[in-house]
């Protein structure tokens, strides 16, 4: 069992699927799962941005690239360009394995750790937030690009089973996350997306069963090291 004193790692598949795929398996999974209680009713989905931070040495996208085990990333996120619920996520990798901490911000902390003030996080007693302070103020952690995309998900609380469609990732050109007319770039071909699916010890074999026949790729996915690509 993969676990530590700072909680507890987490499956995590990822897959590129096409628009066909998405169709079938959305159908399936309805069926058995349900929608995420953050998903706009309108839309059935939500938007995510993501502002990823990276040290001097751009050492969270080089592990990466290098296919490291494992590896870790800071970002800081928020929902439908809002500033109601913001952030602040340290996430650790290890194979196949995913732990993730993470602490809330307010606009106003979100704005100095812009300036590169972070001694408020010492007064979080959140367990990224003194993670973040010592990366900042001993590798030159900063931030480094905007990624978007628009996320359905599904969940189910038998080892609280969480499966997500990420459409439309792009990466954006500045850093003001609250700008809703940033500009971004897509940065995946025309009907394509990521596929994830996370769990605790195992997916129920009924879930697993939505997947048989579903040709799809299981590949080492980071949208933080795709929307980079060109940063290189």
């Amino acid at each position: 069992e993969a676990q530590n004193l700072a909680g507890k790692f987490r499956h995590e598949l990822k897959f590129y699927i096409n628009t066909a795929t998405y169709y079938v398996l959305r159908h399936r999974l309805s069926a058995l799962l349900s929608l995420d209680e953050n998903a706009r009713e309108e839309t059935g989905d939500y938007h995510i941005r993501s502002l990823y931070f990276d040290d001097r040495e751009d050492s969270n996208l080089v592990t990466k690239i290098a296919g490291e085990d494992s590896r870790e990333k800071f970002r800081v996120r928020i929902y439908n360009m809002e500033d109601s619920v913001i952030r602040l996520e340290r996430k650790i990798k290890k194979d196949q394995y995913i732990l993730k901490h993470s602490c809330g911000l307010t606009r106003k902390e979100f704005e100095l750790l812009m300036e590169g003030e972070c001694s408020f996080l010492l007064q979080k007693d959140k367990l990224p937030a003194g993670a973040v302070y010592f990366s900042m103020k001993n590798k030159g952690l900063h931030p480094v690009k905007v990624v978007d995309y628009v996320r359905e998900a599904y969940v189910h609380p038998i080892e609280d089973v969480r499966i997500t469609f990420d459409k439309d990732l792009r990466a954006g050109q500045s850093f003001d996350i609250f700008d809703k007319q940033m500009f971004t770039v897509p940065m995946l071909e025309k009907g394509m997306m990521v596929l994830e699916i996370k769990f605790n010890e195992f997916l129920p074999g009924y879930i697993r069963r939505a997947f048989d026949g579903i040709e799809a790729a299981r590949s080492a996915i980071s949208k933080y090291a795709i929307c980079r690509k060109y940063d290189l």
